[in-house]
């Protein structure tokens, strides 16, 4: 992903309470380091998203391609205990499709739950 896609999902991660989970970049940690501060300093100042740098989540939850979105119960890669969603898309789609389509009934109430919360008020 390049640095405005990410820029992008950071500021939507941020407002919307998830984390960004990295399977890494750059030859070394503080390569990765510089990368993530300066998305958070060109999204969202100084309260950017958390970060994680997790490689054993993308072999757990088999993250082929990015951006993929994961909703999980707890840290079992067992199929019952998760959903993801690969592509190119905002959060609040992700979580969209996640509550209407999900085999799993937690993930999708937890998705429609998070969906409307993600979805601006309109005015009537």
């Amino acid at each position: 992903m390049n640095d405005g896609q990410l820029i992008n999902l950071a500021r939507q991660a941020r407002n919307h309470g998830f984390s960004v989970v990295l399977n890494g970049f750059g030859e070394n940690d503080g390569d990765t380091q510089k990368r993530i501060a300066g998305i958070n300093a060109a999204c969202c100042g100084q309260a950017g998203p958390e970060w994680r740098i997790h490689p054993q989540l993308f072999r757990k939850f088999q993250v082929a391609e990015v951006p993929a979105f994961v909703l999980s119960k707890g840290d079992s890669s067992a199929a019952d205990t998760f959903s993801k969603v690969t592509g190119a898309m905002a959060i609040p789609d992700a979580l969209g499709i996640f509550a209407n389509k999900s085999k799993l009934q937690f993930i999708r109430m937890a998705a429609n739950q998070k969906y409307h919360n993600a979805m601006p008020e309109t005015e009537n």
